[in-house]
Parts: structure tokens; C-alpha cells; sequence
């Protein structure tokens, strides 16, 4: 019984250290396609980061007249990065490409992000005016599309996807799928995250893969590599505690023995006082013992 209880649990734990280095080897497999992923969001928040400081620092053009207006609506055409460009005074933008002079001046966020290139950052969540992200210099101020990101949505079907400053307080993108209706096997364990910056931006990419490793396997296929590894590894440890036992036996040790030539055996008669009687009487009646003089005493005493 102890045996038995003993191979079940040895077996098990050897079963989950399995399934831990399975499940790392798949970790291994699939990092190579989320870098490859993390790279490329790396690379176009880059692009999306220089035009708009591009854009930014080639407005010359400052105000809200005619002439401005046409050349904002300009630089807004030749760029599907920018959602709308438009013109700051005293904290407040007063006039957009697409909204021309604003009866109302719209006030900025208050809480404004400084990068160390001396851009303002800005967010915006204004659904009659505008939803998202902007980016300001020189009391120009440029509003990232909503539409920028677009190319990147067939892959958030698996993956989370984040662009952020260094700090992370400030989230340029964010998308992530629907992870109740995903992941059956929900853990840290079997979540992959990467993490890249830039060197030249104040900016950061984040890809999460929530059901990574042995979670991306479909359970019924979770299920049989658990139990064929549970038959393998009982084997192993019967075959392991078989060996043991046989090490430490009788046998083993008479054919060690044997092979040393170290083999010895003792032999110590156990003999009742009667029975002893009977044997001294019938040894002496023989005469096997009669030549010697302690014989005689002894047989004479019997």
C-alpha cells in the first residue's frame, strides 16, 4: 500500500515538472513570433511618432485666418497619420482643418505629458469634438487619427497590444481580445509578456499573449499529453523502485557474495537437553568416542 501511494505521488509531481518544461518549450516557440510582433508595433509607433514631429515642426503658418486653415487642411491630406490639425491660443484650441474657426474654444486637457524633446502630449475624450490622442508644439497641435492602429487589429485577435510613454502614463493604443471567452486555463503561468522601447522616442510597446503555452492547446489535447505523461512517468517509477528493491535482496546480496568470494556460512545447531542425552548416549554406545578419557567420563554420566 505504501508503495502504491508512494508511486502516485512521485509520478504526479514528475507529471507537473513535465508538463512545466513542455509548456516552456512552447513559451520558446511562441516568444519568436510575438518579438517579431512587438518589433514591428516598435517600429510603426516610431514612424507614427516622427511624422507627427515632423508635421508638427514644419508648420510655419500660425493662426486661424484663410491662409492657415487651407495650408492645415493641407498637411491633414498628405498625411493618414494626422486626424486633424489645429491652432492653440492662451489654452485653448480655437480652430481645426475640420472644424474651421470654433464658435466655442475648446480648453485643453489638464493633465498635459512632457517628452524630452519638448512635445506636449495631450488626451482627449470629447465625443462632440474629438476622442483620442494629440500632440502639441509651437501652439500647433496635431490629433493622431483614430484609424492609425487599424493594421494591427487581426492580430489583437490573440494578443494584447499597448503604446505608451516610458513612464506609462500616457496610452497612445490599446486593443485586446475578449480573454472570458478565450482562456480555459487562465494564469500568470501562461501569460508571455514583452516589453520594447524606444531609443529615440519617449514611447513603449507592450504584447501580451494571455493563453500562451499549454493554454493555447485545446483541452481535450491538454488532457491526453497529461495522462500519457502520468503512464510513462508511473512505469519509470515502478521500473526505478523495482531495481531499488532488487539492489537491497537476499539474492542480490548471495550473488555479491558469490562474485567476491566473501560467501561464508555459520551453523549453529539448536538442541533440546533431552535430545542432546540421546545423542551423547547413542555417540558413546557406537564407540565414536570411547578413545579418550573425557569421552568416558561423559558417556558414563549419560
Amino acid at each position: 500500500m505504501k508503495k502504491r501511494i508512494a508511486v502516485a505521488i512521485v509520478s504526479t509531481l514528475l507529471v507537473i515538472l513535465s508538463l512545466y518544461a513542455v509548456n516552456a518549450v512552447i513559451l520558446g516557440q511562441q516568444k519568436t513570433k510575438q518579438l517579431e510582433i512587438s518589433r514591428t508595433l516598435l517600429h510603426y509607433s516610431e514612424d507614427l511618432s516622427q511624422n507627427v514631429a515632423l508635421g508638427l515642426k514644419s508648420i510655419t503658418t500660425q493662426g486661424c485666418d484663410k491662409t492657415s486653415l487651407d495650408s492645415y487642411r493641407q498637411i491633414k491630406l498628405n498625411n493618414l497619420y494626422f486626424g486633424d490639425i489645429g491652432f492653440i491660443e492662451k489654452g485653448k484650441i480655437i480652430c481645426t482643418a475640420f472644424w474651421g474657426k470654433l464658435a466655442t474654444p475648446v480648453p485643453l486637457p489638464a493633465e498635459l505629458h512632457k517628452t524630452p524633446r519638448g512635445f506636449l502630449l495631450a488626451q482627449f475624450s470629447r465625443k462632440d469634438f474629438f476622442t483620442g490622442n494629440a500632440a502639441i508644439y509651437n501652439n500647433i497641435i496635431i490629433f493622431t487619427s483614430r484609424y492609425a492602429y487599424d493594421k494591427f487589429t487581426p492580430v489583437t485577435a490573440s494578443y494584447s497590444l499597448s503604446a505608451t510613454t516610458k513612464d506609462f502614463g500616457r496610452i497612445f493604443f490599446s486593443a485586446a481580445p475578449d480573454l472570458r471567452a478565450r482562456s480555459w486555463l487562465h494564469s500568470t503561468l501562461f501569460t508571455l509578456t514583452i516589453t520594447q522601447c524606444s531609443a529615440v522616442w519617449d514611447l513603449c510597446v507592450i504584447v501580451k499573449h494571455h493563453d500562451a503555452g499549454l493554454a493555447s492547446l485545446p483541452p481535450f489535447i491538454f488532457t491526453f499529453l497529461a495522462i500519457i505523461l502520468y503512464f510513462i512517468w508511473v512505469a519509470i517509477t515502478l521500473f526505478v523502485f523495482r531495481i531499488h528493491e532488487d539492489r537491497f535482496s537476499l539474492e542480490r546480496t548471495l550473488i555479491k557474495a558469490v562474485i567476491t568470494n566473501t560467501f561464508s556460512v555459520n551453523y549453529q545447531p539448536i538442541i533440546r537437553i533431552r535430545d542432546q542425552k540421546s545423542w551423547a548416549w547413542k555417540f558413546c554406545r557406537d564407540g565414536a568416542i570411547k578413545n579418550t578419557e573425557t569421552s568416558r567420563r561423559s558417556c558414563l554420566s549419560h
